[in-house]
C-alpha cells in the first residue's frame, strides 16, 4: 500500500533529520575543536509527527550543547521507545515527566560539558513560559524549546547530574 501525499506529509524521518542537523553543525563544532556526531542506533521507521517542530527542538538542543561545551564532543542519539504502565525501557525519565503509555521517539543530545546551567535546567521544568529563562546564546531559550516540544505533546528534560550536559526530547510517535 502506498501513502497519499497528505499522509506522507505528516510523517518524519527522525534519523534523517538528526543526521542533517549534525552535518549542519559539524563545521561550527570543528572550528572550536568539538566533535559533533550521531550515535549508532537501531533503524527507526518514519514516524507521525510535526517535522518543523521536531527539527526546531532538536536543533535548539544541539546548538545549546555546542554553546556550552568547551572541549570534547557532542553526541546525538535517536531512540524509539515503548512506554507500558508508565515504565520506559532503555532511558531514564524523571518522575516529574508524565509520559503516557504508547510509542514514543526520543532524541538525546549529550556533551562533555559540566551540564546545563541552573537557569536552563529550571526552564525545562517551569510550568509558566518565560522566554528569557535559560537563554543559552543565539537561538531558542530552553523555556521556548520546552514550549515547542509541549505543543506537539512532547517533553524535554535534563538528565540526572553526573551525565554531563545530557538533555532528552521525547514526543509521541504512534
Amino acid at each position: 500500500a502506498t501513502l497519499d501525499p497528505r499522509q506522507s506529509g505528516r510523517l518524519i524521518d527522525l534519523p534523517g533529520i538528526v543526521k542533517q542537523l549534525v552535518e549542519d553543525w559539524k563545521p561550527l563544532g570543528s572550528r572550536h575543536g568539538i566533535d559533533v556526531e550521531v550515535e549508532p542506533a537501531p533503524a527507526i521507521p518514519w514516524l507521525p509527527g510535526d517535522r518543523e517542530r521536531v527539527q526546531q527542538v532538536t536543533e535548539s538542543l544541539i546548538a545549546s550543547s555546542l554553546h556550552r561545551t568547551l572541549e570534547g564532543h557532542v553526541a546525538v542519539k535517536v531512540q524509539r521507545l515503548e512506554v507500558t504502565d508508565g515504565e520506559v525501557e532503555g532511558i531514564d525519565v524523571p518522575l516529574s515527566v508524565p509520559i503516557a503509555d504508547g510509542g514514543w521517539a526520543a532524541v538525546t543530545v549529550s556533551d562533555t560539558s559540566e551540564g546545563l546551567p541552573e537557569a536552563a535546567a529550571a526552564a525545562l521544568l517551569t510550568p509558566k513560559p518565560d522566554p528569557e529563562a535559560g537563554q543559552m546564546g543565539p537561538g531558542l531559550s530552553m523555556g521556548e524549546t520546552r514550549m515547542i516540544a509541549e505543543s506537539i505533546g512532547g517533553f524535554v528534560w535534563a538528565n540526572p547530574a553526573g551525565s554531563g550536559g545530557s538533555v532528552t526530547f521525547a514526543f509521541p510517535a504512534g
